[in-house]
């Protein structure tokens, strides 16, 4: 009906089964574009020609690719399957590679503090603005910002499991909603009540 071959409707079947396992109670939507999984055969790396061969509904295509040193040097162990996803009108692959995983490093969050500071800075100023540019820019600061946060709570987390891992401790997850709605006692009143109890 939809001219797939079949290694890509075992994909897409794949797909809507990893939706359902957390639970089947409710229906789960797809969108048009969202991503799809690309395995081995259906999509191939040439890295010394920066170029990738994909299927296509409108039969297997090559391309080029861009992609910086560092995720070059990734690419080398590229393993398994690569998420094709579309994001604000661009094409990315999302890849899984296998690295050697280096020994955990303390960590310090003057940098990611120092970060957030100036996010904030550059939003305070642009809102102060009110310019259709600033609102523009805005919004491209908030993109950046969230995939930055994104990043490093991701790289944070695998630093603790690690280090859980080596040690052989266990984490415990704690749910924390709510939290900033959660009343706060009032000092000065509580000390004033103290002070009315004693005298009386």
């Amino acid at each position: 009906m939809f001219g797939l071959t079949a290694q890509v409707v075992v994909r897409c079947i794949s797909k809507v089964a990893d939706a359902y396992k957390l639970d089947r109670k409710v229906k789960r939507t797809f969108k048009p574009h969202g991503a799809i999984a690309f395995d081995d055969r259906i999509l191939t790396y040439k890295l010394d020609r920066m170029e990738l061969s994909i299927w296509t509904v409108e039969g297997r295509q090559k391309m080029s690719f861009a992609c910086g040193k560092r995720q070059l040097e990734l690419l080398k162990g590229q393993h398994g399957e690569s998420d094709l996803c579309l994001v604000k009108g661009k094409f990315y692959l999302m890849v899984v590679c296998e690295v050697e995983t280096p020994k955990p490093i303390d960590f310090s969050g003057a940098a990611i503090e120092d970060k957030r500071r100036k996010f904030g800075h550059r939003r305070s100023n642009l809102q102060k603005k009110q310019t259709k540019s600033a609102r523009r820019k805005l919004k491209k600061i908030s993109g950046v910002q969230s995939r930055f946060q994104k990043i490093t709570n991701h790289r944070i987390s695998k630093i603790l499991v690690q280090i859980a891992y080596d040690t052989h401790r266990a984490i415990a997850l704690e749910e924390l909603g709510g939290i900033r709605e959660a009343p706060v006692k009032d000092a000065s009143r509580e000390r004033d009540m103290r002070i009315g109890r004693s005298t009386n």
